[in-house]
C-alpha cells in the first residue's frame, strides 16, 4: 500500500512540475502533425524547436512523440487489414436516406450501401467485395477516404448480401432515442438526431447550403450545445445544494453515457476529457492550467484514435479553444457580457483565414 501511495505521489509531483509549461510541447507536436500533411510546416516545426529549446525536456518530448507514433502505427495496421469477402458485425449507425449503414466488426468500422431495411443493434453477416473509399482525384476535391477515416471506416461495400443473425442490445439506447424522434415531423426529426446523436441524415442540398453559409456546426452535435447542457446542470445542482465534487462525478457519468449512446463522437470525447482533467486537477491540486488541459486532451484523443487528425472539426475546435485560452486575459471589462463578446470576435478573427481555406476546398 505504501509503495502504491509513493508511486502516486511521484506521478503527482511530475505532473505538477510541468504544469503551466506544456504549451511548447503542444505547439511543436501540432506543427509536426501539420508537417505530416504539408511539407511547408517543417519550417514552422524547426522554428518552434529552436524557439522553445530551453523550455523543453527532450526526454519528455520524445515520450509524447512516441505516444503519437504508436497511435499512428496502430492506425496504419488497421487500414491495411483488408477483410475477406465476408464479415460479421453490428449495425452502429445508419443514414436511411442514402441507404448507408455503418458496421462495427472487430477493431474496424465498415460502410455498406444496401436497400435492405436494417436497424441499429442488428448483428449481420455481410458478403461482398470490400474496397477502400476513393481518395480525392482533383487538387481541391473531396477526399472520401480521409472523411471515412474520421469515422474509423476503412473499407466499404456496395450492394452486398446482408443477413441479420442476432441482436446486440448494447446499442439499443441509441435505437430507442431514434425511435422516439420518429414522433416528430421529418425535418424536426432529422435536426434532433443530428443535434443530440450526431446522426447526419440531412439532404445533400442542405449540407452544401450550410457549408456555403459557414453554419454547418449548427447542423450537428457541437461543443456549444454540450457546454450549454453542462451549465444548465450546474445551475440545477446549485439550487439542489449538491457539492462541487459530486457535481463533477454526476457530469462525468452523464457525458460518458452520452458518449456510449452516440458512439465514438470526437466532440463529446473532447468535452469529457477536458472536464475530467480539470476536475482531477482541482481535486488533487495538480495546478494544471487551461492550456495544459487542452494539451493532454489533444494527446489523449490522438492516442485513442489517430484518425481524428483528418477531421476538420478536430482542427477547428483545438485552434479555437487554444486561441481563447491564450487570450482569456486580454479582455478585462467589468461587464462579463462585453468580455464574452470581445472574446468571440477575437477567436473568430483567428479562425476566419482557416475557414476561407476550407471553404475553397
Amino acid at each position: 500500500m505504501s509503495k502504491a501511495l509513493a508511486k502516486l505521489h511521484t506521478i503527482k509531483s511530475k505532473i505538477t512540475s510541468i504544469s503551466g509549461r506544456t504549451f511548447p510541447y503542444y505547439f511543436i507536436i501540432a506543427a509536426g502533425l501539420a508537417a505530416f500533411y504539408n511539407i511547408w510546416f517543417v519550417i514552422l516545426l524547426i522554428f518552434l524547436i529552436i524557439k522553445f529549446k530551453k523550455q523543453i525536456n527532450i526526454k519528455l518530448l520524445v515520450f509524447f512523440i512516441t505516444i503519437i507514433l504508436f497511435s499512428f502505427s496502430i492506425s496504419l495496421i488497421k487500414q491495411n487489414i483488408k477483410p475477406k469477402n465476408e464479415i460479421t458485425g453490428t449495425i452502429i449507425d445508419k443514414r436511411t436516406k442514402f441507404n448507408q449503414y455503418t458496421i462495427k466488426s472487430g477493431i474496424n468500422n465498415y460502410l455498406i450501401k444496401t436497400k435492405e431495411e436494417l436497424e441499429i443493434g442488428d448483428v449481420v453477416v455481410v458478403k461482398g467485395k470490400f474496397e477502400k473509399p476513393i481518395t480525392k482525384t482533383t487538387p481541391y476535391g473531396f477526399d472520401l477516404r480521409k472523411y471515412s477515416l474520421t469515422k474509423n471506416i476503412v473499407f466499404q461495400s456496395n450492394n452486398p448480401s446482408v443477413e441479420v443473425v442476432d441482436k446486440n442490445y448494447f446499442y439499443y439506447p441509441k435505437k430507442i432515442f431514434i425511435n422516439y424522434f420518429d414522433i416528430f415531423p421529418e425535418q424536426t426529426k432529422t435536426y434532433l438526431e443530428a443535434l443530440f446523436l450526431g446522426v447526419n441524415n440531412f439532404s445533400e442540398d442542405m449540407l452544401k447550403a450550410s457549408r456555403s453559409l459557414q453554419i454547418s456546426y449548427l447542423l450537428g452535435l457541437s461543443g456549444m450545445l454540450i457546454y450549454a447542457v453542462i451549465n444548465i446542470l450546474k445551475k440545477l445542482f446549485y439550487y439542489l445544494d449538491i457539492k462541487s465534487s459530486n457535481q463533477s462525478i454526476i457530469i462525468f457519468f452523464i457525458l460518458l453515457s452520452w458518449l456510449l449512446i452516440v458512439g465514438s463522437n470526437m466532440v463529446i470525447l473532447r468535452v469529457l476529457l477536458l472536464t475530467t482533467i480539470t476536475s482531477i486537477s482541482k481535486h488533487f491540486n495538480l495546478k494544471v492550467t487551461r492550456l495544459d488541459s487542452i494539451f493532454y486532451t489533444f494527446l489523449l484523443i490522438i492516442l485513442i484514435n489517430f484518425n481524428s487528425v483528418y477531421q476538420i472539426g478536430f482542427t477547428l475546435s483545438f485552434i479555437i479553444i487554444t486561441v481563447m485560452a491564450l487570450g482569456i486575459d486580454l479582455f478585462k471589462s467589468k461587464y462579463k457580457i462585453i468580455n464574452n463578446y470581445l472574446r468571440y470576435w477575437y477567436g473568430y478573427l483567428f479562425i476566419f483565414p482557416l475557414l476561407i481555406v476550407i471553404q475553397n476546398e
